[in-house]
């Protein structure tokens, strides 16, 4: 039985080059002077760039601390309470502030002690980080997936996201978006719409001069519902007949109009956003 010669290193490892790369930004780019500050761990850390304020609590005396954390969570109750208003948008920013400068003030006890032009720059770039990274992804998160605010007559209405695949019925309230376009001298603007389901798919749906009927139930008919005519609602599709202010030059022929309003009121499952909530919190919306 033979042993390993102390006299030859042992060899080299298959990532022994990635580590040498490695080592190597980092001595360029001085992240080995990079030391966590006494009494502060690695979960703290963490904490600090994923929760806005403690940054503060890990640097600063804890009730300074506490009360930046404190200030934070007013700030998002303020902003899931106010969804889709000036009041949330206004404590958005206040969070993200808080949120930065926290992080400015944890990495400024992190790293070796840099210049002012380099703090400037450093804040800035965490600002920038903390936004791209965090805020607006976050938020593009719940709109798409969660709660939707949508704004009606100044009126902000919550929608809770659903897939189509959902039991709708008729009458329930649906919020769905609008495709923008140019035709016959009219202009629709692309926004997003709320009503109520007036018909489903694979309905027939009649037009007369003072009703229109759904599989032969009549209702009162709707301003600018064509005067008379017959129509399917496709398969994937839905009825809802849309309201909105409407401004502009000329007087487009009322067929047209009819015609186009029919078109904007077949909504697909693309177009489709969720049903708004009754509540939001303690406010009632519907």
């Amino acid at each position: 039985m033979t042993s390993a010669s102390s006299f030859y290193p042992p060899r080299a490892r298959w990532y022994s080059p990635f580590l040498h790369v490695a080592g190597r930004l980092c001595r360029r780019l001085a992240l080995d002077h990079i030391q966590l500050p006494s009494g502060v761990s690695i979960g703290a850390a963490v904490a600090a760039v994923l929760f806005p304020g403690v940054g503060f609590y890990v640097c600063w005396p804890r009730v300074w601390g506490k009360a930046a954390i404190a200030l934070s969570v007013v700030l998002l109750f303020i902003q899931i309470a106010w969804l889709g208003t000036q009041q949330a948008t206004v404590a958005f920013g206040l969070l993200l502030s808080v949120h930065a400068s926290g992080l400015a003030l944890f990495c400024d006890r992190v790293l070796p002690a840099p210049t002012f032009r380099a703090r400037l720059i450093l804040a800035a770039a965490l600002l920038a980080f903390v936004a791209l990274c965090l805020y607006l992804p976050g938020r593009r998160l719940v709109q798409n997936h969660l709660f939707f605010p949508l704004r009606i007559n100044e009126r902000v209405i919550i929608v809770r996201r659903e897939a189509p695949s959902i039991a709708l019925h008729r009458g329930d309230m649906v919020a769905y978006s609008l495709e923008g376009f140019s035709e016959h001298a009219l202009v629709v603007r692309a926004g997003f719409g709320l009503g109520p389901l007036l018909a489903m798919p694979g309905d027939q749906i009649r037009f007369t001069k003072t009703t229109f009927e759904v599989n032969g139930i009549a209702q009162p008919r709707l301003a600018l519902m064509p005067e008379a005519g017959e129509w399917i609602v496709p398969q994937k599709h839905w009825f809802v007949w849309p309201t909105f202010g409407m401004f502009g030059h000329g007087h487009p022929a009322d067929a047209t109009l009819s015609e186009t309003m029919l078109s904007l009121g077949t909504i697909s499952e693309r177009q489709f956003l969720g049903r708004p909530l009754r509540r939001w919190l303690w406010r009632p919306q519907l």
